[in-house]
């Protein structure tokens, strides 16, 4: 199909410098969709946060939280259905950095991603995909906020940093992509796009047989997949995140017991407390107390420690 009717992206244009070999574009679309485009560069991009459609010209493809697709050379996307969808764009230039891959390049799930036939100016291209897990998320927000920093600083050796942020980025997203796409693979992937979103809408109402059905799965499949997987059920575990969140909050701020409960999915106060209590064995007043009291020991040992320890 000929790329003239779509909006065309320079690469040239984004980066900096000609000895940059990577750059970041962290971009909040909010509601509002963008025009179909391609570009002449390779794209990582990572959905931060949100959820939305990705569009290509072979077809449309739900993206949430968690979600990475590889964007290539001359491949023609948009996105449609915006639900404050926020996406980090790794923008890199390909042969660069094909040297430094190393080992990385022999293993699997490299290969199952980032490998392809090559493509033509004109021809249409698949995206690869890939599902991170939560530790996985946490590893890559923080190589962001680390590339932004680097990107901002622009202390000696920066381009060189940024580059290797992005490698270990690479790195983390051939390890969460399956090697083939054999049921057992797609499985797993499923229950961790399922997993991803508990953890985003956790806060919210969550029923079984709608969670189910927006999985394409029946309430006993789901069920049966939270037992072999975690060996606990979808409830349970929403109650466990639910709580975690809380008692995130309880150390992080100054919200009210109340206020922490509804935010984190509790309609009650109450039954927040009781069943704070149960998994951490005290109350979340308590809990509060007995952290500040905590940190405030270990700020003053610091204090009396640090002449000491230069």
């Amino acid at each position: 199909m000929e790329l003239k009717q779509y909006n065309f992206v320079r690469g040239d244009k984004l980066f900096s410098s000609e000895k940059m070999s990577v750059c970041l574009v962290n971009w909040n679309y909010g509601q509002i969709s963008e025009f179909m485009h391609y570009h002449d560069f390779h794209e990582l991009v990572y959905v931060r946060s949100g959820s939305g459609i990705h569009i290509t010209e072979e077809g449309r493809c739900p993206i949430h939280r968690g979600d990475v697709f590889l964007i290539k050379p001359y491949s023609p996307h948009t996105y449609e259905e915006l639900k404050n969808l926020e996406l980090a764009n790794f923008i890199y230039r390909h042969d660069s950095l094909e040297p430094q891959l190393l080992d990385l390049r022999e293993s699997a799930g490299y290969r199952s991603f980032f490998e392809s036939e090559p493509v033509k100016p004109g021809r249409l291209r698949s995206c690869s995909r890939a599902v991170l897990s939560n530790e996985q998320l946490q590893r890559t927000e923080e190589i962001i906020l680390q590339i932004l920093r680097e990107e901002e600083l622009r202390q000696e050796g920066w381009m060189c940093m940024v580059a290797a942020l992005f490698l270990q980025f690479a790195g983390i997203v051939c390890r969460a992509c399956p090697a083939s796409r054999r049921e057992e693979n797609d499985r797993s992937l499923k229950f961790r796009r399922i997993l991803n979103y508990l953890d985003e809408h956790s806060g919210r109402t969550i029923r079984l047989d709608t969670l189910a059905a927006d999985f394409g799965l029946s309430k006993s499949s789901l069920l049966r997949m939270f037992r072999e997987m975690l060996g606990t059920s979808p409830i349970d575990h929403l109650l466990n995140l639910r709580l975690e969140k809380g008692a995130r909050r309880l150390r992080d701020g100054s919200e009210s017991i109340i206020e922490i409960a509804v935010g984190c999915g509790f309609g009650d106060g109450n039954y927040f407390s009781k069943m704070f209590r149960r998994k951490f064995g005290v109350s979340p007043r308590d809990y509060r107390k007995r952290f500040i009291a905590a940190e405030s020991m270990q700020n003053l040992h610091k204090q009396f420690a640090f002449p000491f320890d230069r």
